[in-house]
């Protein structure tokens, strides 16, 4: 619990807000109830010669269609301040040019 808790943050904040438990993984069996039970027994077939229990097999409608970009092509961010009672303003916009290049304005 405490592994798969604070050794990736990121999963436990993101169950957190999705109303689960913090040590919740939809690729690994659960540790309390009835997957207590069921880990249980997988294991024990396991040391009678039965198959793998804890394999992954990634179904087929998770794949992704196709490849996708790693940036967006366009970027554009507005921003606005106030310090002291002035005011001040000011945006940036990018533009993707090839994969490892990009034109950025401010």
């Amino acid at each position: 619990m405490l592994a798969r808790s604070f050794l990736n943050p990121s999963r436990t904040f993101s169950n957190l807000m999705a109303f689960k438990e913090p040590w919740n993984r939809a690729t690994r069996v659960g540790l309390f109830r009835e997957n207590f039970v069921l880990r249980k027994r997988l294991l024990e077939e396991k040391r009678a010669g039965g198959p793998k229990p804890f394999e992954f097999v990634r179904e087929t409608s998770q794949e992704p269609k196709g490849p996708f970009p790693l940036g967006a092509p366009i970027e554009l961010m507005a921003s606005e301040s106030f310090l002291g009672g002035g005011s001040g303003g000011g945006g940036t916009g990018a533009s993707r040019v090839s994969p490892s290049w990009q034109i950025v304005g401010e």
